[in-house]
């Protein structure tokens, strides 16, 4: 079936294929599509296609969204390693400012107030620290203190399945 020009639709599997953690994801839902188009097709001019679509859609937590026809949520929380870096300090600070995503910082720092500061001092240094920045940083920024070279980055076991649970994706630029 071709998902484009039977529902106006494009699934930008280049992105999902690109993360080996979507490979799987991406093969349940082609699937399901499949098997979706192969009913609706044995119904054809009974059902209510773009409302079917919509269902479908639904299923799987995807939106339609003008620029990209169809996209993934934004996940709820992702761990950031590298967060003081250039590159790391930039995704954060995009994060911040773009989304409303809830963000984990693993910052090596001897406590949570040093951890916090190493992110300000970077903020600043890259020069797009300012006061709305510092007060999302503060409420939606956790540090997490630890070493991205360390086996469980360091963590105690607890801290480890914590974030497991907690955290929806990873963005490592460390």
């Amino acid at each position: 079936a071709d998902i484009k020009k039977d529902f106006f639709l494009k699934l930008p599997a280049g992105e999902f294929e690109a993360k080996e953690l979507f490979k799987s994801q991406l093969k349940v839902i082609r699937g399901k599509i499949e098997e979706k188009l192969n009913d609706l097709k044995s119904c054809q001019g009974v059902l209510d296609l773009p409302l079917e679509v919509e269902k479908l859609l639904a299923q799987f937590n995807l939106t339609k969204v003008k620029e990209e026809k169809l996209v993934v949520l934004m996940p709820k929380s992702v761990l950031l390693t590298g967060a003081t870096g250039f590159l790391g300090i930039q995704i954060m600070h995009r994060i911040l400012l773009d989304t409303n995503v809830g963000l984990f910082c693993l910052v090596r720092a001897a406590d949570e107030n040093s951890a916090y500061e190493r992110l300000r001092e970077s903020l600043r240094k890259y020069k797009i620290f300012n006061e709305t920045i510092d007060a999302l940083l503060m409420t939606r920024v956790k540090v997490v203190i630890g070493d991205v070279s360390s086996p469980q980055f360091n963590l105690s076991e607890e801290q480890y399945h914590f974030l497991g649970e907690e955290i929806d994706s990873v963005i490592h630029s460390a």
